[in-house]
């Protein structure tokens, strides 16, 4: 309860106003009225090729090659930047590695490289800091360099073998290509899972009307802010950070979270035991030693109580589904795994 006001003089009663928020009460209404479109997936062999041949590249050495650079090499470089001839912070450096080709310097810096070799004449280039650059006394500024390349090495991809399959714990090349594939059906299942969850939710919420207790955005917002400030600011205090940044969101997560809630009580839900087990199993599949995942989620209140809350979760999402009109949409593997892309 939040007290709005108190009255009282000493030796008399204490009169006091307190305010309590309270869910708000309201019906899901005729699931048949709603229409949602879902989305399928599958991992198809150009998808594990794919993947496989990023594993390669993951696992790629470098050999000093003795040419001028080209796309794809990654050259070391000395280097020594100014601005109307004076030197500026960071714009001065030895040792840098730059592979052509990535995109990760400016687009004037990387040109200025190609074709560099080893021994040649220091290079002499204007780059342009565009005006969205983050350093403030840099947009919009044009700076000389002059670079030197130390080394130039080419990229050398590991062979697709036996021995390559070892390094990730497979006894075979082939086996490699059925572990990567189960191992990528098995993150595209909760992709899946996930987004249609979404969907299916924001289509009920979407539907209904009613305010959001106050109480519970603000818990949630803070529980997001601090979660946020945990993954990305590791060394900052939270509270420096305003939590109402993240309203928007937590207002929509308490929406769900109150819709979910009403679906379980409308639809008279219960947590089935089977499916609870299937989920830990599924869950304990991604370890090297699943039986240990699985004593461990049996062993620990806390975690059985999560996932039994993940699938009842998922009963009322099912429930939904089986009463609504349902579409859906056929996608590849990327466009499930990286929605934003």
């Amino acid at each position: 309860p939040v007290i709005e006001s108190v009255a009282g003089q000493p030796g008399e009663n204490l009169n006091f106003v307190a305010a309590i928020e309270v869910y708000p009460e309201f019906a899901i209404g005729d699931l048949s009225a709603l229409e949602i479109e879902t989305i399928s997936a599958e991992v198809t062999d150009a998808d594990v090729a794919e993947m496989l041949e990023t594993l390669r590249e993951q696992n790629a050495t470098w050999q000093v090659v003795g040419r001028s650079a080209k796309t794809g090499d990654r050259v070391t470089v000395n280097f020594a930047g100014t601005i109307d001839g004076e030197a500026f912070q960071g714009g001065t450096g030895e040792g840098m590695q730059v592979v052509l080709g990535e995109k990760r310097m400016l687009a004037d810096f990387e040109a200025g490289l190609d074709g560099i070799a080893v021994g040649e004449a220091a290079r002499v280039f204007d780059v342009a800091f565009p005006e969205e650059y983050p350093v403030e006394n840099l947009k919009g500024k044009t700076a000389q360099f002059t670079v030197t390349a130390t080394a130039i090495e080419e990229k050398v991809l590991p062979v697709m073998d036996d021995e390559f399959a070892g390094r990730f714990g497979s006894a075979s090349l082939s086996e490699l290509h059925a572990d990567v594939r189960k191992n990528m059906e098995r993150e595209l299942k909760q992709a899946l899972k996930r987004q249609v969850k979404d969907t299916v939710l924001t289509v009920v919420t979407d539907s209904l009307t009613f305010d959001v207790p106050k109480a519970l955005t603000d818990e949630e917002a803070v529980a997001m802010r601090d979660n946020f400030v945990r993954q990305q600011m590791p060394n900052t205090d939270a509270s420096a950070l305003d939590a109402s940044l993240f309203n928007e969101q937590a207002t929509k997560r308490v929406k769900m979270g109150l819709v979910i809630m009403e679906i379980v009580k409308s639809a008279d839900l219960k947590v089935n035991d089977a499916l609870v087990d299937a989920f830990i199993q599924d869950v304990a599949a991604a370890y090297d030693e699943p039986e240990h995942v699985v004593a461990t989620y049996k062993g620990d209140r806390e975690m059985m109580s999560n996932a039994r809350t993940v699938v009842l979760e998922q009963q009322a999402v099912d429930h939904v589904l089986a009463n609504t009109k349902v579409s859906v949409k056929s996608l590849g593997f990327k466009a499930v795994m990286n929605p934003q892309a």
